[in-house]
């Protein structure tokens, strides 16, 4: 008798139903979350172009519609996408009323440039999807449903299904990764990423447009020695600039209950300040603008100085703190990995010898996984990414560097004890 006549063909159909599933609600994620993006992209790119004032005037709209959305459209709902992501994936059940406030709002704090990822909102849409869908598919877990859809978005925005796929499995929880919801992720990611493809959408950070010849140029030409001091130093200093983004956050979320008014007035008037500040000491490059990525892009260049650069890793902190406090949505998937960035670029131009600009990039891993929590999402990266011989060993060597002091500080600790208090509370 063959294998597959021993299965139950009751559980052969319940597994393509489960298949079709979960291909369906990551490919609905993956084009929902491209029109999203391409619409942001748009917004930001305006807002890049454009004057200052311009940009200054477009954060405190930005800030006020967003709470007007959570307020109106939301019933109320709290600006936290990622937390909301984190409940639905938990208890796979999913608010649709607080979920298009949060759809609205996430849309206007990143249009408007405010400094947030687009990868947490990536798998918060997902979580919405796979609640709209669930009355279709109800004979499938609605945990399997929401595990899909988010790695769809993930694998999306993010430009890896292995990423994707892992980072929707291991960041919801506070050690390891939920095994039982890893094939319906890995499908998703699947898709995810090919519908990056298919839209010609460049991986995330957008460091892969430059020439990654050049920017990793000079790791393979380190002795072994050389290399193993350079992760574990890359590794301290993405480990103690994400100690700071990590407090501030947790300060963040903490001072979360004061006056909505008290908060956006805080927030504009920091973050303005911040913006001023920042592309003052950057040669008036817009470095503050949107998830990152025109930061670490200018940290990497010859123009950059150290001082310059730690100061701006500061600012980013500061406004990427106040944004979320004044009601902003958006993601810190990416914001995690900036201050990692920054601490590196400062190093290669402190002593560029020992640092290649190449370890730029595996500050951000090495940030990612010691700031998120979420160190196999990091190294799986890392491991997909195609880098050399070189790069692989000093970004393992910096992401445990980072992630081992830090293992008990990750933002997703604090994301998951907030899991069942994310629905409403203002």
């Amino acid at each position: 008798m063959r294998f597959i006549d021993r299965i139950p063909r009751g559980r052969i159909a319940a597994s393509i139903t489960a298949i079709i599933a979960a291909v369906t609600v990551s490919a609905v994620t993956a084009v929902i979350v491209a029109g999203l993006i391409e619409t942001i992209d748009h917004a930001a790119r305006a807002l890049v172009d454009g004057p200052r004032w311009l940009r200054l005037s477009a954060l405190p709209v930005g800030l006020v519609l967003s709470n007007v959305c959570l307020r109106v459209l939301g019933a109320g709902a709290t600006p936290s996408a990622g937390d909301a992501f984190i409940a639905s994936a938990q208890t796979g059940t999913t608010d649709l009323v607080a979920g298009r406030g949060r759809l609205a709002a996430l849309v206007a704090t990143l249009a408007s440039g405010l400094p947030l990822g687009t990868e947490g909102p990536a798998v918060f849409v997902g979580s919405l999807v796979a609640g709209a869908f669930r009355q279709l598919w109800f004979q499938v877990d609605r945990r399997v449903l929401i595990a899909a859809a988010a790695a769809g978005g993930a694998g999306f925005v993010i430009g890896s299904w292995v990423t994707g796929a892992l980072f929707v499995v291991e960041a919801p929880w506070r050690r390891g990764v939920d095994r039982r919801r890893l094939p319906a992720a890995v499908i998703g990611g699947f898709v995810g990423w090919r519908t990056a493809v298919w839209f010609d959408r460049p991986p995330l950070l957008a460091l892969e447009r430059l020439n990654r010849a050049a920017f990793v140029s000079g790791i393979d030409e380190l002795s072994f020695g050389r290399a193993l001091v350079a992760g574990v130093v890359v590794g301290v200093a993405a480990s103690l600039a994400t100690r700071v983004w990590v407090q501030a956050f947790r300060l963040a979320k903490r001072e979360m209950h004061r006056p909505l008014a008290i908060r956006i007035g805080l927030g504009v008037v920091g973050i303005i300040g911040a913006t001023v500040l920042a592309e003052h000491v950057a040669s008036n490059d817009v470095v503050l603008l949107g998830t990152g990525e025109r930061s670490a892009i200018w940290a990497s260049g010859e123009q950059g100085a150290v001082w310059a650069i730690v100061l701006v890793l500061g600012l980013r902190i500061a406004a990427s703190s106040l944004a979320q406090f004044a009601g902003g949505v958006g993601g810190v998937f990416v914001p995690s990995m900036v201050p990692g960035m920054l601490a590196a670029a400062a190093l290669h131009h402190a002593a560029p010898g020992w640092f290649p600009v190449g370890v730029v990039a595996l500050g951000g891993v090495a940030a990612l996984g010691a700031g998120y929590g979420v160190p196999l999402t990091a190294f799986g990266w890392l491991a997909t990414a195609g880098p050399n011989g070189g790069e692989f060993v000093v970004g393992v060597i910096a992401l445990a560097a980072a992630w081992w002091p830090n293992r008990n500080l990750p933002v997703t600790a604090v994301k998951v004890a907030l899991g069942g208090q994310t629905a409403r509370h203002e």
